[in-house]
């Protein structure tokens, strides 16, 4: 229920063209009790394009932080084996989407590979 809710929330805001609440993404990823989640995912790049809005170098390095997490968040939801591109494509969750925006907006301009792990992190 919580992550029908949470999806809705997400595919309204991506419809309308809004950014979506971190507040609710915040209450999404800590009610998430999943290591590897989809839903978690899109959470961390909602939350990424949410900061990127405000355009400062703290908020710049927060959303590639928010980058770094939702990505491993899909690369290791298969065991012992990566996630493919088509079975994300399959996913009813919308994270390509969030990353489609912050591309087209430009908020980012260093690849991924170059983005590096939050402070304190544990896999």
């Amino acid at each position: 229920p919580e992550d029908e809710a949470y999806r809705g929330l997400l595919e309204d805001r991506l419809g309308r063209g809004e950014v979506v609440p971190a507040s609710a993404s915040l209450r999404y990823l800590a009610a998430s009790p999943a290591r590897c989640s989809w839903g978690k995912a899109s959470a961390y790049f909602a939350l990424s394009e949410h900061v990127l809005w405000a355009r400062t170098p703290s908020g710049k390095q927060a959303a590639k932080d928010f980058m770094v997490l939702g990505e491993l968040q899909l690369d290791r939801c298969a065991e012992g084996r990566n996630v493919t591109v088509h079975e994300q494509m399959l996913s009813a969750w919308p994270f390509w989407s969030f990353l489609r925006r912050v591309e087209v907006e430009g908020m980012v301009d260093t690849p991924s590979q170059g983005l590096r792990l939050p402070p304190g992190y544990v896999a």
